[in-house]
This record gives structure tokens, C-alpha cells and sequence, in this order.
């Protein structure tokens, strides 16, 4: 079986396929995400992605640690994370929203993987945890998007504890958008996947880059550039078909 199954259209899915390492994130794997989302974010047939993993044990388990043992000297250890980087970069600049579909364990690259996500549907048995401390290690490259999206001291209590999230708990902290039961999994990540097909490309994509952009700006530095895009969404020809329609509604 291939590490990744990639699969375009509308919404398209990438599917990591190493059930039997709990799709743990080995050197070819995180090539191949991120190969898929560089291609996929420059596929104009593609609105939305789906984020999958095969198997129901885990969604992700990290990194492999195979691997990362077996690695020789800093410089192949320093290439590995490299990789583990350049996946979170990808998926925070593909146009295109990104819904992370989660089932089983979320741990360490995992949850890496579901806070680059722009959306998270799991299942309400999933659980997320970060156990590197009690590996002589530290979630430093998972940090980056996961400051971004879990209070600091639920983050703090996860890091340095290794206290594990359930479905709910994810969902009440913002890490996750929805928990449901197993069998629903597929239904709610499809519904949200399509409801996001159905809004304007331009708008996603200028929209998602913005919201990652500013997250690091002051309110001064933030408004700058905001207000650019802002005028450059309402000149498209999206949004002034919108636009139009609306008013003639107004008025009728």
C-alpha cells in the first residue's frame, strides 16, 4: 500500500495509509503531503481539501520514531523536521480550506496536522495528546500553529503533562469544530467540505491567507494590508455578481 492516496475533484482527499505504524509520519510520507498540497493548491478544479488517514486506531500518531532514531547526526535529524516544517507550511498556504477529518489518536505530528487544519471534524472516541516530553523531546515544530489555536495554558498542561483531550474537550477549547459519533464521521466532514465548495474561491483563499497573516501583527500593522484585500475581493467579479444580486433583491 502507498503512504498517501490522493484523490482530486472539487473536493479533493488526501488519505495517509500506514494503519499499521498508526499512519505515523515518516521521511516519504511527509514528502508526499507535501508534494499533494502544493499540487492541489495550484489545481483550480479543487475548492476544498479533505485530510484523511486510513484505519480507525489513529489519525496520526507523530513522527516516526523509527526514523528518527535511526537517524545519523544532527544535519539528517535537522532534515526530518525540515519536513515536518514544510508540511505546516503548505497546508497554511494552499488556497484552498483544509478539512481534517480525525478518528483514534491525534498525537504530536498529528496534532501538527490537525491545527494547520482550517476545519476539524472528529469522532467523538478520538483523543489528542502531545507525549514528546516523555520521550526526551519537545513539539517545537507543532508548536507554531498550535499557539495559534489552543489557549496557552491548556497548551502548557498538554506540553509539559502530557494531559490528552478528548473529542469534547478539544471541541470546547477551539482545537477541534465538531465532534460526532463514529458512524456519523464521514456525513459531517462531508457536509462541511461541500458547504465550503460552494463559496467564492477568491474569497476563501484571500481570506485564509489574511486570517494566518495577521495573527502575528499588531492592530496597526493588521489594518494596512487588510484594507488592500479587502478592496481587491470587492473589485472581483465574484463578489460583484454578489453584490448586484443582492441589491436588485433590496430593491424588489
Amino acid at each position: 500500500m502507498e503512504p498517501l492516496r490522493v484523490e482530486k475533484g472539487a473536493i479533493a482527499r488526501v488519505v495517509i495509509q500506514r494503519p499499521e505504524v498508526r499512519n505515523a509520519l515518516n521521511t516519504e510520507t511527509l514528502r508526499g503531503l507535501r508534494d499533494a498540497f502544493r499540487q492541489l493548491a495550484l489545481a483550480d478544479e479543487v475548492r476544498v481539501i479533505r485530510l484523511e488517514s486510513a484505519g480507525d486506531r489513529a489519525f496520526c500518531a507523530g513522527a516516526d520514531l523509527g526514523e528518527v532514531a535511526a537517524a545519523k547526526g544532527l544535519a539528517e535529524r535537522r532534515r526530518y523536521f525540515q519536513g515536518v516544517a514544510e508540511v505546516v507550511t503548505a497546508m497554511v498556504k494552499a488556497p484552498q480550506p483544509i478539512v481534517a477529518v480525525v478518528q483514534g489518536h491525534a498525537l504530536a505530528g498529528g496534532m501538527g496536522l490537525v491545527a494547520a487544519a482550517d476545519f476539524v471534524v472528529a469522532s467523538k472516541d478520538a483523543r489528542f495528546g502531545l507525549p514528546e516530553v516523555d520521550l526526551g523531546l519537545f513539539p517545537m515544530v507543532v508548536m507554531a500553529p498550535l499557539l495559534r489555536v489552543l489557549p496557552r495554558r491548556i497548551l502548557w498542561e498538554m506540553i509539559f503533562l502530557g494531559r490528552r483531550l478528548s473529542a469534547e474537550e478539544a471541541a470546547a477549547y477551539g482545537l477541534i469544530h465538531r465532534a460526532v459519533a463514529p458512524e456519523e464521521l464521514d456525513q459531517a466532514a462531508g457536509e462541511v467540505a461541500a458547504a465550503l465548495a460552494e463559496k467564492s474561491p477568491a474569497a476563501l483563499a484571500l481570506g485564509k491567507s489574511a486570517l494566518w497573516t495577521v495573527e502575528s501583527l499588531s492592530l496597526w500593522e493588521s489594518l494596512e494590508p487588510l484594507k488592500d484585500w479587502s478592496a481587491l475581493l470587492a473589485g472581483t467579479p465574484e463578489a460583484q455578481e454578489a453584490i448586484g444580486r443582492f441589491l436588485a433583491k433590496g430593491r424588489s
